[in-house]
């Protein structure tokens, strides 16, 4: 069997659903916003919902 013939093409798969990934998440605009700035906006507001949760007193 010949080995070589295949060798090397899961990375380049690899290297291409990474790349289409990376530019969905960054360059793909969800509601005017790439994805990434839209994900850290909610993790923002969430960390100070918990955080102003945190300094009720009880």
């Amino acid at each position: 069997m010949n080995y070589r013939k295949g060798s090397g093409s899961a990375m380049v798969e690899y290297i291409v659903g990474v790349a289409v990934l990376m530019f969905a998440m960054f360059y793909v605009p969800f509601e005017g916003v790439s994805l990434v700035e839209y994900l850290y906006e909610a993790f923002k507001r969430s960390y100070q919902a918990f955080l102003y949760a945190l300094s009720i007193p009880i």
